[in-house]
């Protein structure tokens, strides 16, 4: 488990209770039954060693990870685990930040350009492009971290810290009506708690709930 612990940088807990250990540039690792293995993706290169955000719906239960080389899923097959390819409906390969599920089982990809929605009820990926947000900016939204409850989702932006976008209206409420209050400026880690009522905030040098 030394290797494996080698920069280490996400833990996840799957649903049949086994462990995923994603490093940065050690590989991914996986965890069951007491015995720890290295998993190698398919075609497999240095990018694809270093695995940071990992997730899995409730649909299909598949793994969604994020590599440095994008977006890879797996699922479980005989016991195995094996790559599902959907680059026909999606571009695997963009710079995605995070992956995250919402309360409805949906899972939201971060990117440097724009959130993506995998929505499992409508079977379709869906995209908001965030307009506001890149007219501010000259260019791409740049999100680092994103949280959904129900209508509203969290951004983590890396100039404007802490924002609100209500997914129905597409109203953009940005980190300057809660910096006085709150000090949301820089905000690196948004996390819901397992109620789906509460949204823990990280900003460099404080927690915020």
């Amino acid at each position: 488990i030394a290797d494996a612990a080698k920069l280490a940088c996400v833990l996840f807990q799957d649903h049949d209770d086994n462990y995923w250990i994603g490093t940065w540039g050690n590989g991914l690792w996986h965890l069951a039954g007491g015995e720890i293995k290295r998993f190698h993706f398919q075609d497999e290169d240095k990018n694809d060693r270093c695995v940071f955000s990992i997730e899995q719906d409730n649909s299909e239960c598949w793994l969604w990870m994020l590599t440095y080389n994008g977006l890879k899923i797996l699922k479980n097959k005989d016991e195995s685990y094996c790559e599902v390819n959907l680059s026909e409906r999606m571009n695997q390969h963009k710079m995605f930040t995070v992956v995250r599920k919402d309360n409805r089982g949906n899972l939201w990809l971060g990117s440097y350009d724009t959130p993506y929605i995998i929505s499992f009820d409508r079977k379709k990926v869906a995209n908001y492009l965030l307009e506001e947000m890149r007219l501010l900016q000259g260019w791409d939204a740049n999100l680092l971290n994103i949280v959904v409850q129900g209508h509203i989702a969290w951004l983590s932006q890396d100039r404007y810290g802490l924002c609100l976008y209500d997914l129905d209206t597409g109203k953009l409420q940005l980190n300057t009506q809660f910096h006085k209050d709150c000090h949301l400026s820089e905000v690196d880690l948004l996390v819901s708690d397992v109620t789906h009522e509460q949204v823990w905030a990280h900003q460099r040098g404080g927690v915020e709930g």
